[in-house]
């Protein structure tokens, strides 16, 4: 299968460096993705909307407030990730940020 193939079907593979097996990793926003780039009304939306600077400083504000705290650890939960690997323990992250 090549790689258009396995993001056409929502996969992305990799080999994990320390089993050596190959897994599939979740996409984070993958819907949202693929309405953009793979929809003329979204990739009509990104031109118009997505790319400009005041979204992306709307999201970065809304991901630097407290309220966004409640997301990280069903961030976590949703996409596998290994909590060891963190720099500090997940509950001394004050926001999403």
């Amino acid at each position: 299968m090549t790689v258009e193939e396995q993001l056409a079907n929502g996969e992305v593979r990799y080999i994990d460096r320390r089993d050596g097996e190959v897994k599939t990793e979740a996409i984070y926003g993958e819907r949202q993705l693929r309405w953009v780039y793979g929809n003329p009304l979204g990739r009509l939306a990104q031109w118009l909307l997505i790319r400009r600077w005041i979204v992306s400083a709307w999201y970065g504000r809304r991901m630097d407030t407290v309220k966004s705290s409640l997301r990280i650890r069903p961030f976590i939960e949703q996409y596998g990730l290994d909590e060891s690997e963190f720099a500090e323990p997940v509950d001394e992250y004050n926001t999403f940020n």
